[in-house]
C-alpha cells in the first residue's frame, strides 16, 4: 500500500451573511424559488451564500435589506420597451440583527507517495 500524506494546505477566505439572534445564514441561490436573492430569508438547513470579496458581501446585504426586488419588463407601443423596477420593503430585517463574517475554508490536498511501488 502506497503512503498518504498532505501537503501544505491552501486557504480559500469567502464572506457570509448571517443573523446574530439565530446563527442562520442568508441562503445561496438554489434556482427553485425563480425569484432573486432578495426574496431570501435566515434558514437553518440551508447552505451559506458565499462571497469572494467583502465588498461584494456588504452590497448583497444593502439590497436584502432595502426588501424584495422585482423587476417587470414590458413593451409600450408608443415608446418601446419599458422596464419598471419594484421594491417591498420588509420591515423585520433590521440590520442591526446581521453581521457579515469572514470564513476560511482550509482545503487539504492529498496526495499519493508512489516512490516505493
Amino acid at each position: 500500500m502506497a503512503d498518504i500524506y498532505f501537503e501544505k494546505p491552501t486557504h480559500l477566505v469567502y464572506w457570509a451573511i448571517r443573523q446574530k439572534s439565530t446563527g442562520w445564514w442568508l441562503p445561496c441561490f438554489d434556482g427553485k424559488q425563480k425569484r432573486g436573492f432578495t426574496y431570501t430569508e435566515p434558514s437553518e438547513r440551508a447552505q451559506p451564500r458565499l462571497f469572494t470579496r467583502l465588498q461584494d458581501a456588504k452590497l448583497a446585504f444593502r439590497w436584502w435589506l432595502k426588501g424584495k426586488y422585482q423587476v417587470t419588463y414590458g413593451y409600450d407601443f408608443e415608446g418601446g420597451d419599458t422596464v419598471h423596477e419594484k421594491i417591498t420593503p420588509q420591515s423585520h430585517r433590521k440590520a442591526d440583527d446581521y453581521e457579515i463574517v469572514c470564513l476560511s475554508l482550509v482545503e487539504w490536498v492529498k496526495e499519493q507517495n508512489n516512490a516505493r511501488q
